[in-house]
């Protein structure tokens, strides 16, 4: 192997290391991931359990969020056919 092709192959390795490296001690360097997924859970829910009243609801008091109700109605959508949560955070 020369030396180009080691240098390609380090860093897919380093990558995937400091992605899993983040991922098991919870990294949010930023510090809102976390605040986002929780609330982006809460419209997902809301859409699955109750979507007329939720869309008809969505921007009004509790129900406020900067990103549109598209994603949150698709997520909900599936999980209303029968896909986990968890599968859409990993």
């Amino acid at each position: 192997m020369t030396p180009i092709n080691k240098k390609i192959l380090i860093l897919p390795i380093i990558l995937i290391i400091s992605l899993i490296f983040s991922y098991y001690f919870g990294e949010d360097t930023l510090g809102g991931a976390k605040h986002d997924y929780l609330n982006q859970v809460k419209f997902i829910l809301s859409f699955s359990e109750n979507f007329f009243d939720t869309f008809k609801n969505f921007g009004i008091g509790e129900l406020q969020a900067r990103n549109s109700p598209v994603f949150s109605i698709g997520v909900a959508f599936l999980i209303n056919l029968g896909l986990d949560l968890e599968l859409f955070r990993h």
